[in-house]
């Protein structure tokens, strides 16, 4: 994701960036919902977040 951001030019190296990366438990009852680390069924989508600190 941040080589993407890098050859789009969204990142520049002369300025500072904050990345923030979690994971958020889904939980769910559906058929194809895997086992997640807080030991539940469901999905654990990646949430990220890019911040220019100034």
């Amino acid at each position: 994701m941040v080589k993407a951001l890098k050859k789009t030019g969204q990142l520049k190296k002369s300025k500072r960036h904050d990345l923030g990366y979690d994971n958020q438990v889904q939980p769910t009852e559906k058929y194809d919902a895997e086992k997640t680390y807080k030991k539940t069924y469901g999905y654990q989508p990646g949430i990220a977040r890019i911040a220019n600190p100034e």
